[in-house]
């Protein structure tokens, strides 16, 4: 047995904000708890489309919104809790890392931060599925998302997608 993880990467193509909110809705149902989402992208790329995706997956009927002038929203699920982050505004986490701490220790929460540059390097590596959003240069719907994963979330994606790029 050994104990280095494999880093996975996927690409995903989504036409429209539905579509990637159901990529986000078919990947929460598959959810363990513990997992941590970093969404990268620019303002309008995706990221809350696919957080609404994933708490509706988990079983939450919240109204799902970006956290940009709070900072935080939990949704309660079925059996799991999301925590959605979006440290935009923040330049360092501050008393927010206490917080995130202890969430982190939560094994029924999950984790998804939006702008996520302040708290990536308290992360453990192991639990992070990173996704990076881009829009399409010439059809304004469609998202481009890059996926890395480790060889031991991919229960996170099975089923929903397919092809490995790298």
């Amino acid at each position: 047995k050994t104990d280095i993880m494999k880093q996975m990467v996927y690409k995903v193509t989504t036409l429209d904000e539905q579509e990637t909110f159901n990529l986000g809705f078919c990947m929460g149902k598959n959810l363990l708890g513990g997992e941590i989402f970093i969404l990268d992208g620019d303002l309008g790329s995706g990221k809350t489309a696919l957080a609404k995706g994933l708490a509706a997956g988990i079983g939450s009927t919240d109204i799902v919104a970006s956290p940009t002038f709070t900072v935080e929203h939990v949704y309660k699920g079925e059996r799991l809790e999301m925590h959605h982050y979006d440290f935009y505004r923040l330049g360092e986490l501050g008393l927010m890392q206490e917080e995130l701490q202890e969430v982190l220790r939560d094994n029924n929460a999950i984790i998804v931060v939006e702008w996520p540059e302040a708290s990536v390097e308290i992360m453990p590596k192991e639990k992070l599925l990173h996704v990076q959003f881009s829009k399409d240069a010439t059809r304004e719907s469609v998202r481009h998302m890059q996926l890395e994963i480790t060889d031991v979330q991919l229960y996170i994606i099975d089923n929903v997608i397919r092809e490995e790029i790298q």
